[in-house]
């Protein structure tokens, strides 16, 4: 139980980033807020989407090692990208979390 723990909160992190780096182009923000975009919002988003990314390579070769960590964070990105392509895609709304994170 506790391994599937850590893969549904390494999951959640490379949603998480993957929403902030899809909230930092503006098309997107304008897709999920009805506010204008902030003025620094892009750049944070950046940042913060890839140092997370970052660090879920790290925490995932720290668990697994170099070998299967390293495929495991390949997984961990095209499933988090993915999540995020199909949220934008048909409820865009539901991203609202992110867009207050880069406020």
């Amino acid at each position: 139980m506790p391994e599937l723990l850590v893969w549904l909160l390494l999951f959640a992190g490379s949603h998480a980033c993957f929403a902030l780096l899809a909230l930092s182009q503006e098309r997107h923000w304008h897709t999920v807020s009805a506010a204008s975009m902030p003025v620094h919002a892009a750049s944070r988003g950046r940042l913060g989407g890839y140092a997370g990314l970052a660090l879920l390579y790290g925490v995932a070769v720290a668990r697994e090692g170099a070998g299967f960590g390293s495929i495991s964070w390949c997984m961990l990105l095209f499933f988090g990208a993915l999540t995020v392509a199909l949220t934008l895609s048909w409820a865009p709304l539901r991203l609202r979390w992110a867009a207050w994170l880069l406020r």
